[in-house]
């Protein structure tokens, strides 16, 4: 949804608590973390000698395998345009006498920073000593740093820790794990999980899958097989007559329209709901559909060390297009017939509406363009 070129993000559904299930802590065989843990010292260094590798000996007490998976940063990537709405941070070198910044989630917030800092924690795993008979595998770039296991994971090019935990699981049951454990504050890593369930168990039947989920009063353990048998393997929908419906109920549990259209234009005319607060139009539902389909295509590769993703040219921008495109906007006159100051309008809505895909229409607008120096 967009306003004066703004996009508006709405709010993310909620796990409920009722699917969640009661967890046993000895059975933990495997526990993978994305870890998000605020430094407490007064230094890189004292935080993974003091906090960081004591907590994953911890772990190590009552499991015998502990993963920790990294996300990775590529520039132009997809995720890009949603880590820039989060703002800059402040750029610091990281390395063992750098000082824990005062504003941490503002140094969380520059990409290098973190791409330094897990590289630091990496090689910290990779030269301590780990106690017999337990492993530890953190990611480090596209490797995989192992300790207390002759056992070595092979070079995987995911992007995000959302999908590579599934590679990391995958292995894990391959090595006889049955009991495991992803620790996790996102929603798209359960979503991941269930949607690769029945591949990851068709192998190995007897394999427990459990998310810790949330944090505070919000945490809970949620049981993915419990989760999976209820769902069922398949499912036939009306794809986006239900999907329609589906929206309409997330912005408006007590309303009985299907069509978004109608459902938006209630809500903001008679309960003056703000821009963030109402549903997308249809045409835009089905650019965020579309959007969302691109997205499955990746995770529905997370347990393969070498993903082979959909071509992103039929579904995202490329930033030479939108720069160009821009570009077009912004000059006082057009040279290409039928853009001039009212074509221009028309441009600048393509280029909004081109800002998460790309459509054929606007890829030929794109190609057949030669801007004025």
């Amino acid at each position: 949804m967009t306003s004066s070129g703004i996009v508006h993000s709405g709010t993310n559904p909620v796990i409920h608590s009722s699917i969640q299930t009661e967890w046993k802590e000895q059975e933990r065989g495997i526990e993978m973390l994305p870890l998000k843990v605020a430094l407490l010292k007064a230094g890189v260094n004292d935080y993974a000698n003091e906090v960081f590798i004591p907590h994953i000996l911890k772990l190590l007490e009552s499991c015998r395998r502990v993963d920790v998976v990294w996300d990775s940063y590529i520039a132009s990537s997809i995720k890009e345009s949603t880590r820039e709405k989060r703002g800059k941070g402040v750029r610091r070198k990281v390395g063992g006498p750098t000082k824990v910044p005062s504003n941490w989630p503002d140094f969380l917030r520059d990409p290098t920073n973190k791409e330094e800092l897990f590289q630091f924690l990496s090689d910290k795993v990779g030269s301590s000593y780990w106690p017999d008979g337990k492993g530890v595998f953190i990611t480090s770039g596209t490797n995989v740093i192992s300790r207390g296991s002759d056992h070595s994971m092979p070079r995987c090019d995911h992007e995000e820790a959302d999908t590579r935990i599934v590679v990391h699981l995958k292995d894990a049951l391959d090595k006889g794990c049955t009991n495991c454990l992803v620790r996790t504050v996102d929603t798209d890593v359960v979503a991941i999980l269930i949607g690769k369930y029945h591949s990851l168990t068709s192998q190995h039947q007897m394999a427990a899958i459990w998310v810790a989920f949330g944090t505070g009063k919000n945490f809970m353990y949620l049981d993915i097989n419990a989760i999976c048998h209820a769902l069922g393997k398949d499912s036939e929908l009306q794809a986006i007559q239900l999907l329609e419906r589906f929206t309409v109920i997330i912005y408006n549990k007590t309303s009985n329209l299907d069509s978004v259209n109608e459902a938006r234009r209630e809500l903001f005319s008679q309960k003056n709901r703000p821009m963030e607060k109402i549903p997308p139009t249809q045409e835009a539902l089905l650019q965020h559909t579309l959007r969302a389909v691109y997205q499955a295509g990746i995770w529905a590769t997370s347990d393969q060390c070498e993903q082979k993703p959909p071509t992103q040219r039929l579904w995202m921008d490329s930033r030479e297009c939108n720069e160009d495109l821009a570009s077009c906007v912004v000059q006082p006159a057009c040279s290409i017939s039928g853009l001039q100051r009212t074509g221009q309008a028309w441009l600048q809505k393509r280029h909004v509406r081109r800002t998460m895909l790309m459509q054929e229409g606007a890829v030929e607008v794109h190609r057949t363009m030669q801007l004025p120096m």
